[in-house]
């Protein structure tokens, strides 16, 4: 990956809708909440790699939560965008929050390793090559809520 995102333009915010339509041939479709308070939610981003952590981040929820909904709440703010992806999977130990952003971090104990330990530290690169910052609270057995925050471009 680049470490610089492409110039970004005013474009529409990558709908999650649309992200798992691509993730998942639509089949997921039903199991997605999204809660924007019905705001229309544009920035000012690389639509490919904010799209690619938007899938990347689904694509954890529905791996590790193989039931129940999962839920995307976009918000518009003052200072920039907040989305926030929140599971019903079995949570991540403190311990391991921050590894879990580093390449092939992942976290021990799953009964089957599930992916190449790549995906979150994308995420993390794409979304503070924009300037943002990304992190997780979760405890185990309560789930996990991934979240980034974009600032809105400087003039």
């Amino acid at each position: 990956m680049n470490s610089s995102p492409a110039a970004p333009t005013a474009i529409s915010w990558p709908s999650p809708h649309e992200v798992v339509a691509l993730l998942s041939g639509g089949r997921d479709k039903d199991r997605v909440i999204v809660e924007s308070g019905g705001a229309i939610i544009a920035a000012s981003v690389d639509r490919d790699l904010i799209s690619r952590v938007l899938q990347n981040l689904l694509g954890n929820a529905f791996k590790f939560s193989p039931s129940g909904t999962v839920k995307v709440h976009l918000k518009g703010e003052r200072e920039g965008i907040h989305v926030e992806v929140i599971d019903q999977g079995p949570g991540i130990p403190v311990e391991h929050h921050e590894r879990i952003f580093q390449k092939f971090g992942q976290v021990e104990g799953l009964q089957q390793r599930v992916g190449t330990g790549l995906g979150l530290t994308f995420c993390r690169l794409a979304v503070e090559a924009h300037g943002g910052t990304i992190g997780v609270r979760s405890e185990v057995g309560k789930g996990s809520s991934f979240w980034f925050d974009l600032p809105h471009p400087t003039a």
